[in-house]
């Protein structure tokens, strides 16, 4: 998981609901699938049996569970098991989680992957979670900063991992850097975000 670099697009999302605010990872058809069927028009191209929900690539149409099939198995393949090599097993891994919905996919994915691969071939590696609170950097309301606060919270405590929450600099402080350095405050956010993740590794020895 990282920050602000998603795996699904708005556009792959389009017309099709996850069941991710449950937090188990089912699927299910969107409102689309209670149309009718228009001969075979909208049929899923895989399962054929189901509506379409979901338009992937050349304008293929799948149903919800189809397609969340599909994007679990391209997930597994393409960020765990390829970056398997690069993780020594039996590291201590520091997962970065934003707490937005790409990160929160991801780790519901990293969730799914080590229940599967438990009874195959188990992952000996150790994870923690690492979640910068940057609420105070938005220009939210402090009853909706103090909402997703609790959001993270709840999340991170029942994804079953050991989880610690950072605190961002002020806004003031950050204003200051990007005087002193003359960068955007974009680019000082990033880069403080960077050295906090890499402080808290040196710190505990991962």
């Amino acid at each position: 998981c990282h920050y602000g670099r998603g795996s699904i697009t708005s556009k792959k999302r389009r017309r099709m609901s996850c069941g991710s605010g449950t937090g188990q990872g089912d699927c299910h058809d969107g409102p689309s699938a209670a149309r009718p069927l228009r001969d075979g028009k909208n049929m899923c191209a895989k399962c054929k049996t189901r509506n379409t929900t979901a338009i992937w690539r050349e304008q293929r149409g799948l149903c919800g569970e189809c397609y969340c099939e599909m994007v679990n198995r391209r997930i597994n393949q393409g960020v765990f098991q390829q970056n398997q090599s690069a993780v020594p097993r039996g590291k201590h891994v520091v997962l970065a989680f934003s707490g937005g919905p790409s990160s929160r996919a991801l780790l519901m994915h990293l969730i799914q992957y080590l229940g599967r691969a438990k009874a195959e071939n188990p992952v000996k590696n150790k994870f923690s979670v690492v979640h910068i609170d940057e609420a105070e950097l938005t220009k939210s309301t402090a009853e909706e900063k103090q909402r997703f606060r609790d959001s993270v919270e709840a999340f991170l405590r029942a994804s079953g991992f050991s989880y610690e929450i950072l605190e961002a600099p002020s806004a003031e402080a950050i204003a200051l850097e990007c005087a002193r350095t003359s960068s955007s405050r974009e680019d000082v956010i990033r880069l403080w975000r960077h050295s906090q993740l890499m402080e808290y590794t040196r710190s505990r020895g991962f």
